[in-house]
């Protein structure tokens, strides 16, 4: 029998962990903004105060036993070793006398079930009736314990300890284990039992993660957090043996993530370890064989390197990701980093052809983007990338026109389609362009600025931040640097930088 019974007293009433009591949580989760993965991880540390992890897992899941089995059954494939409802909690009592120990396979496997990872569902009490296989198998996957593992009688395996440089805040500190687990994944990548449904469930979440970083609902830093726990999933999944197709769909996949992981690193201002994702997104991308993947990481490194003011390398970036052949919109992403990155350095003429080369890339696109979201190229972002070019060539018609075209795209999206960076520059070109025209538009700058100046903080990244700091420069210039707006608009500016993720991580 499942032993998820109400708790004695009033069903309907919430108590240690009850239907009522998981509904309540939700619901004042749901009203502090939590949804999706996020929300059942949070829901699932609160129950562990009333159940063991596995139940609180699963309970945060709202799955019975019986359907956790399912789940299960689904994932592995195997009709000669069915999971039961029955064992599912046997799993969960252990190590009491009338539990089963559960190993790091079905753990793994659990973890799926759950959307999590396989440490998240032992405590301290599991660790000390683990194996010490098990154990040292918890610590090297990077896990922290909420008690050292001397309490509880198991040594610790000895391991370098990676000292963080003084003055490196711990926030900042995770982005770069996170840089640094995507490394050790890059560097066994060319080395190499998976269910095609497995495979499809990771493709979908990807596609999901992508489009949530094009939209920006929450931010980056919950969406990098998603994504490493996508990216360990697939990496366990090519630790292990499979088809040949189904290993480059993985590899695909991967390339995928950590090229997401690239993107918004960068955006929270650190570009050294977005280019050790995007490394590893490369390895994967040749070890797929995958022509458009090659490409779009090309794309991810081209940026990456003109925000990090590497301006050269990211037009020879662009320009080698044009030696793979794509159907899809990637050339035209590389043609438009190409020219701002030409731009950026003085080189008009090339990056005006550059821009018309985009312009021909566009015209011959035969198939949707290999991913979407961020790795995709809608209306909105190709008008925008064009005015930002054409800002960088003082060419100020041209920008206008561009950015006009890039926020009405913007404006015809359904609200949840809209994504919000690629509006944001627009509006940044648009008052670049104000600053630079002969009569002096600075009201018409101001206004162009508003919607950026009034981002949250959370979704201030660094890119934004950057073109901000050449907007501040232009409104130190004597024509303005008197006049009380040019000092409010400064002011603003350095507020907004301040309180930005990358100052946030730092602090």
């Amino acid at each position: 029998m499942d032993d998820d019974q109400e708790q004695p007293g009033n069903r309907n009433q919430p108590y240690r962990g009850n239907r009522p009591y998981r509904d309540q949580l939700r619901a004042e989760l749901a009203r502090r903004g939590l949804s999706g993965p996020r929300l059942a991880g949070v829901v699932a540390r609160d129950l562990m105060r009333f159940f063991r992890p596995r139940k609180a897992w699963r309970l945060a899941c709202e799955l019975s036993q019986e359907q956790a089995a399912e789940r299960f059954n689904l994932i592995t494939g195997d009709p000669l070793m069915p999971m039961t409802g029955r064992r599912i909690g046997d799993y969960e009592r252990w190590p009491a006398d009338s539990g089963v120990r559960a190993g790091v396979p079905v753990l793994k496997t659990l973890a799926d079930v759950y959307g999590t990872t396989w440490d998240q569902l032992v405590d301290v009490q599991d660790l000390a009736h683990m194996p010490d296989s098990d154990v040292v198998e918890y610590v090297e996957r990077g896990s922290y314990l909420a008690v050292p593992l001397t309490r509880v009688g198991v040594p610790a395996p000895a391991a370098p300890v990676r000292a963080a440089p003084r003055g490196r805040s711990r926030k900042d500190q995770v982005i770069i284990t996170v840089a640094a687990e995507s490394q050790e994944f890059g560097e066994w990548v060319g080395m190499s039992e998976v269910a095609d449904t497995t495979i499809e469930h990771y493709s979908a979440q990807v596609q999901r993660l992508s489009l949530d970083a094009a939209f920006c609902h929450e931010g980056p830093v919950p969406l990098l957090l998603e994504l490493r726990r996508l990216r360990d999933g697939v990496a366990s999944r090519l630790r292990g043996h499979q088809r040949l197709e189904q290993a480059r769909d993985l590899y695909l996949v991967a390339a995928q993530v950590c090229g997401l992981l690239a993107w918004l690193t960068g955006d929270v201002g650190n570009y050294r370890a977005a280019d050790t994702h995007a490394w590893t997104a490369w390895m994967c991308a040749e070890e797929a064989n995958h022509d458009g993947a090659r490409a779009w990481v090309r794309v991810t490194q081209a940026g990456l390197a003109y925000w990090d003011g590497r301006y050269i390398e990211s037009a020879q970036l662009a320009e080698d990701g044009l030696r793979y052949p794509s159907a899809d919109l990637g050339r035209t992403f590389l043609e438009l980093f190409r020219a701002r990155s030409l731009a950026r350095v003085g080189r008009r003429d090339e990056a005006s052809q550059a821009l018309n080369l985009a312009d021909a890339e566009r015209g011959r696109v035969s198939a949707p983007d290999l991913l979407g979201g961020v790795w995709g190229m809608t209306p909105a972002r190709y008008h925008g990338y064009v005015a930002m070019t054409r800002t960088l060539t003082d060419d100020q018609p041209g920008a206008i026109a561009s950015a006009a075209q890039a926020i009405a795209s913007l404006e015809e999206a359904p609200a949840e389609e809209r994504e919000l960076y690629f509006g944001v520059h627009a509006h940044l070109d648009q008052a670049l362009v104000h600053l630079r025209q002969p009569d002096e538009d600075l009201e018409g700058a101001a206004s162009a600025l508003r919607p950026v100046l009034d981002l949250p903080a959370d979704l201030r990244i660094d890119p934004v931040s950057q073109v901000l700091a050449r907007i501040r420069g232009s409104l130190a210039l004597p024509r303005y640097a008197s006049t009380p707006l040019a000092q409010d608009l400064q002011e603003e500016i350095e507020s907004y930088t301040r309180e930005a993720i990358p100052r946030q991580l730092r602090a």
